[in-house]
């Protein structure tokens, strides 16, 4: 009889521990959609993950949100929002404000432009203190 209540009892906290860890995952990193622009609203863990559930690899937003925004005190900042984590040729501001809204981890969803001319990337011209920024188109 003692043993199977030790047993029961071990099953017991086995379980229960297993459901902790599951919902603290699940919940892990709910809080940080709401510092994104959108607050998460459009992609939800899609915005950083290649799991769209969360969790696992990072895509290229979600690096440089690692990157960026976690070493600034986990917030979007105005240096991520200018950054072009897919290399598209936009911001991650310009895509999370466009309308409609694109995705600033993936290469092929940009705003809205001319359907024959297609952003290839972003360049910088420098001449002393003046810098133009122009995009190079395919």
């Amino acid at each position: 009889m003692r043993v199977l209540r030790s047993t029961l009892f071990l099953m017991a906290v086995f379980t229960f521990s297993l459901l902790l860890a599951w919902v603290s995952m699940v919940n892990a990193r709910a809080f940080r959609l709401e510092k994104l622009p959108d607050k998460g609203a459009n992609w939800g863990c899609a915005t950083c993950h290649v799991n769209p559930a969360g969790g696992g690899p990072q895509n290229a937003f979600g690096k440089d949100y690692g990157a960026i925004g976690l070493a600034a005190g986990d917030v979007y900042t105005a240096e991520l929002g200018r950054k072009d984590s897919d290399g598209d040729g936009f911001t991650n501001d310009e895509e999370f404000n466009a309308k409609p809204p694109t995705e600033p981890w993936n290469v092929n969803s940009y705003p809205p432009t001319n359907a024959a001319i297609k952003p290839k990337g972003k360049h910088i011209i420098s001449w002393g203190a003046l810098k133009v920024r122009y995009l190079k188109f395919r």
